[in-house]
């Protein structure tokens, strides 16, 4: 049975009238009906009436469009499926310092060992970046931070740390450890409000029942980098963001009394997404990545 039937069944069993249902699928009157009366012979039942001038449903017809609709629709997920992932890239979403210090070495990597895959990268704010995968604008992400929505899957991909850094000439630098209480009293130069580094920060904060409020925010790690640098504050940044600048002795390592800045980065995409095979073969990657 041709799937065109079925299309055409649909079609007529939603508008009851053969010409109109014709002149939708651009095709003759006779053709619709030649179509209908196929089905019926081939199944032996009644899916249209005629009453007067009108075209009624019957009984069978109920039951033949709730399987038709399934096959249809069925077809049309696996046409668009294997259309999307051959001929568009992976759509990769990032939150801005993974974005800056992992992805261009994970893109690289995975560029080497699958050089016939396409993909395209958005790099913006963890809470920017769950929004674009529950629209379906992105495949797939790697974030710091926690999700906020239930459709959205999450799993630990690579351990990561913060450091809290300060100028090499700050009243800190040297010092052994420092108490929370000393620590709350510095001024902090900080990442905005909805970046996963910040969230993660103030919740661990929360933990430990510190509260700061921060003399500069800014969406640029370079320029928190910078004023830290200046000596204008202390801040707490991904290690890996700051190891240059902590070895070149521009920056130092400052490290609080009970407390750690561990935290973990992780893969999310939507929970009822039908991903592209290619899509599927970046989260095995990554999920095999050695950690950095």
């Amino acid at each position: 049975m041709p799937l065109r039937m079925l299309q055409i069944f649909l079609v007529v069993y939603d508008l009851l009238n053969m010409t109109q249902a014709g002149n939708q699928l651009f095709i003759s009157q006779p053709a619709v009906t030649q179509a209908i009366q196929q089905l019926e012979r081939q199944y032996g039942i009644k899916l249209f009436e005629r009453v007067g001038k009108r075209l009624v449903r019957t009984e069978a017809s109920h039951a033949f469009q709730r399987f038709a609709q399934k096959i249809v629709t069925t077809y049309q997920e696996m046409d668009d499926y294997f259309l999307d992932y051959v001929t568009n890239p992976i759509k990769i979403g990032s939150s801005i310092t993974i974005g800056t210090v992992y992805l261009p070495f994970i893109m690289k990597t995975f560029n080497e060992l699958y050089s016939h895959i396409q993909f395209h990268v958005q790099i913006d704010q963890s809470d920017r970046i769950e929004t674009l995968v529950l629209e379906h604008d992105l495949d797939l992400a790697i974030i710091e931070g926690v999700v906020h929505n239930h459709k959205i899957h999450s799993e630990r991909f690579m351990n990561d740390s913060l450091a809290v850094v300060a100028s090499s000439k700050h009243p800190l630098a040297g010092a052994d450890k420092i108490t929370s209480e000393v620590f709350a009293e510095q001024h902090f130069i900080l990442r905005e409000m909805g970046s996963g580094t910040r969230e993660i920060l103030d919740k661990k904060l929360e933990k430990h029942h510190i509260q700061i409020t921060p003399i500069w925010e800014s969406v640029s790690t370079k320029a928190i980098i910078n004023a830290v640098m200046q000596g204008l504050g202390i801040s707490i940044l991904p290690k890996k963001l700051v190891e240059n600048e902590i070895q070149s002795g521009l920056l130092t390592e400052i490290h609080v009394q009970g407390i750690t800045f561990d935290r973990y980065l992780n893969i999310i995409y939507l929970r009822s997404r039908q991903m592209p095979t290619y899509a599927e073969e970046f989260i095995q990657f990554l999920r095999s990545y050695p950690q950095i």
